[in-house]
């Protein structure tokens, strides 16, 4: 519903509203991880893991909803499924700055490919 209610305010006030569900390590096959990165970035009793696995399936069926109601939801879950460099600083969900800076190539993309700027 927050994201309904955004995206009706900014278009009542001639605004881009892009709801973009970010990836998260404990998405089950969303990004190959080298030791290092399972040391620093992953942690099997980590709260949030039942939350994101049981969550993110939730979460991205809700955003073809919000698809289909107009809204420009897209879905970042797997962004990092091919890359194999550790882009994750810790055990919650935080990128690093290369992690960020390929967030941000996507969500350029997005805006390059759909809107005049």
């Amino acid at each position: 519903e927050s994201s309904l209610l955004m995206h009706e305010l900014s278009t009542a006030r001639n605004m881009l509203y892009i709801h973009v569900l970010q990836p998260n390590q404990y998405v089950p096959g969303s990004k190959p991880m080298s030791k290092e990165e399972k040391q620093t970035a992953y942690d099997e009793n980590h709260l949030y893991k039942k939350w994101v696995e049981r969550g993110y399936p939730l979460l991205r069926k809700e955003g073809k909803h919000l698809r289909a109601q107009g809204i420009q939801f897209h879905d970042f879950t797997m962004v990092f499924e091919h890359r194999d460099e550790m882009l994750y600083r810790d055990s919650c969900c935080h990128v690093t700055e290369q992690g960020n800076a390929i967030f941000g190539e996507h969500i350029a993309d997005i805006l390059l490919t759909h809107y005049s700027l």
